[in-house]
């Protein structure tokens, strides 16, 4: 079964629930990738502060998706499942949307205060990446997922701003290599499901064929990033033991984006198919054994 065809649309949340998509919050995680790759996951301080960044993210996160919608509501009620969106089926007027969005603005700020100023610096940077994208960077062929990569990045940055680590180059690479990875299967998820005449205007400048070799370019790119993060960011080969999951989870990634028609939604893969649950679980237990037992 394709995990993204087991759960119900968009009226599983109420609608200005739905309207901050919760759903996306799973990629602010990345927030505590730097207290976690730095074996500072039992300081209390850099993980509280990590964990407060996260949660500005979440906030912030879905002010942008509240104005994404809103630039994208006409072009959302031809598609065939984001209709389903709250500003696009009228579920939500636009007055209580905006207020909705400043409310979140304003939580987020307060959240920010309390934190250290790098992530403020973070977050705006973030905040006009994703106002650029909405505005007419999702249109343009290659640097709509680039600009989705550099949001991912961001997030790291914003994390280690908050936790007081370094953010390494290898952190940086992987995390954008992986982006990139997911982003470009989302667009050929997307391009496979759905005619790109009736949404995403960049679809039409993107092809099977193309994406096809973009995915498999970017799992390769990620997977050896990866591979010499393991080898020449670590003294010893104990890091090596991690770089199997790493490699199933990647490659039952592909499959399910090409044998079952997933891909379009990477957080509903995440929490549906039980293999890459269970290969992200094996991955955390093996690099925190190894890292927090040397």
């Amino acid at each position: 079964m394709n995990p993204e065809q087991s759960i119900p649309g968009h009226e599983r949340f109420p609608p200005l629930l739905a309207l901050m998509r919760p759903q996306q919050w799973t990629k602010n995680l990345a927030c505590l990738a730097g207290v976690f790759f730095s074996g500072k996951i039992g300081d209390a301080t850099a993980l509280s502060n990590a964990a407060g960044a996260t949660a500005a993210f979440c906030l912030l996160s879905s002010c942008t998706y509240i104005f994404n919608d809103f630039m994208d509501r006409e072009a959302d009620r031809r598609h065939p499942v984001k209709c389903g969106r709250p500003l696009a089926r009228g579920s939500v007027s636009l007055a209580a949307a905006a207020l909705l969005a400043f409310v979140l603005a304003t939580a987020t700020m307060v959240l920010l205060w309390f934190l250290p100023a790098g992530v403020a610096q973070v977050a705006g940077a973030y905040l006009a990446l994703s106002v650029a994208y909405s505005l007419g960077g999702k249109k343009l062929v290659v640097l709509d997922v680039l600009m989705i990569a550099i949001g991912f990045v961001l997030r790291i940055l914003a994390g280690t701003a908050a936790s007081g680590v370094e953010a390494s180059n290898w952190i940086l690479a992987c995390g954008f290599s992986i982006a990139l990875f997911l982003g470009f299967s989302k667009r050929r998820a997307e391009l496979a499901a759905i005619n790109p005449s009736m949404t995403r205007a960049v679809l039409k400048n993107y092809s099977i064929g193309l994406l096809d070799r973009m995915c498999m370019v970017t799992a390769a790119l990620t997977l050896c990033s990866y591979l010499l993060f393991t080898i020449l960011a670590h003294e010893g080969k104990e890091f090596l033991l991690t770089f199997p999951p790493v490699v199933f989870g990647t490659l039952r990634y592909l499959y399910l984006l090409n044998e079952r028609g997933c891909g379009e939604a990477p957080e509903l893969v995440l929490w549906h198919d039980r293999s890459i649950q269970a290969a992200i679980l094996v991955w955390v237990a093996l690099y925190a054994l190894v890292l927090y037992e040397m």
